[in-house]
Formats: C-alpha cells, structure tokens, sequence
C-alpha cells in the first residue's frame, strides 16, 4: 500500500522486513519492489543490489528484464555522479 502511494520511505521499510525474512516472497515481487522503492529515494547502490538478486533468482521473466535495464541505468547515473 506504501509503494501504491508513494511513500517510498515506508514501503523499503515494509519490503526490508519480508525480504529479510523471505526474498522470494510473492514470487520475487518483494525485492522487485523494494529495488524500486530503493531507486525512487535516489539510493541507486541499494536499488542495483536488488535489481541484481531479481535478475540471479528470476532469469527469463521481464521483471529480470526489465531490472537489468535498471542496472545499466543506474550504474550510469552514478558514474555521471560528483
């Protein structure tokens, strides 16, 4: 419900709390979701983290797909970072 409006801060704190217990929870959605949470604070480092557990856990679906793309985004903004 969090993620839903907006408010990033409390959904990482929401989703940090399933996936500490169970990263494949929902089929992988919690740490997909925490990834994004995690890239709308502008915490890339943390975003690119879970992006790269969907990507190993669930290679083939367009969730990996689409969090490789958000890999290669983000690892650019940071290279582009002071």
């Amino acid at each position: 419900a969090a993620y839903n409006t907006q408010n990033f801060t409390v959904a990482v704190e929401n989703l940090q709390k399933v996936a500490d217990i169970d990263e494949t929870y929902n089929e992988g959605y919690t740490i997909y979701y925490l990834a994004q949470s995690y890239r709308r604070l502008e915490n890339y480092e943390k975003a690119i983290e879970y992006y790269q557990k969907m990507t190993e856990k669930y290679p083939g679906t367009e969730r990996a797909r689409t969090s490789e793309n958000y890999i290669n985004e983000l690892q650019k903004k940071m290279q582009e970072m002071p």
